[in-house]
């Protein structure tokens, strides 16, 4: 079962997946979201934290926010996404100034003058590329009763009412 590649044709085939699996579709959403926002910031590199505790989540938009060190970013989406219902759309990004750079490289000078010879990480272009394998896993092991996090409050999602 490989997914197609529009958006809307990747929601039909979890739609198709979630009904084979007799699983609600909203709990497999948040739960493969849940997995990717972990993939991306523990994947995140580290040299003071400050970029890695600058993951924000929003419904509906891009986020914003001041991040920093010794923030968990992670408790910080996935509350955001245990919060969403059918037909939202869910954004993360990260608001440090060089977290662009970071994913993608950049060779050149800055507005600063600094010059930079970095290559690009492409951790979230590459956990993107790899939702419908997570979202298959989600269905797996939902399918087996093992709703896993990680979400802050440690219980699964339900539609409607967030984390319980």
């Amino acid at each position: 079962m490989a997914s197609r590649g529009t958006p809307k044709e990747f929601i039909v085939d979890v739609e198709r997946w979630c009904a084979k699996a007799k699983l609600a579709p909203a709990i497999v959403i948040v739960d493969t979201i849940q997995t990717m926002n972990e993939e991306i910031v523990t994947r995140w590199p580290v040299l003071t934290g400050f970029s890695r505790g600058s993951w924000f989540a929003q419904i509906g938009e891009r986020p914003g926010g001041q991040g920093g060190v010794g923030q968990d970013s992670l408790a910080r989406c996935n509350f955001v996404a245990a919060t969403m219902q059918m037909g939202q759309v869910y954004y993360m990004g990260n608001t440090a100034e060089y977290a662009l750079r970071l994913e993608l490289g950049f060779v050149g000078q800055d507005s600063l003058g600094r010059e930079y010879n970095q290559r690009g990480r492409y951790i979230v272009t590459t956990v993107v590329g790899q939702a419908s394998a997570y979202t298959k896993a989600a269905i797996a092991r939902l399918k087996a009763g093992n709703a896993r996090g990680p979400n802050p409050g440690g219980g699964g999602a339900v539609p409607g009412r967030g984390i319980v």
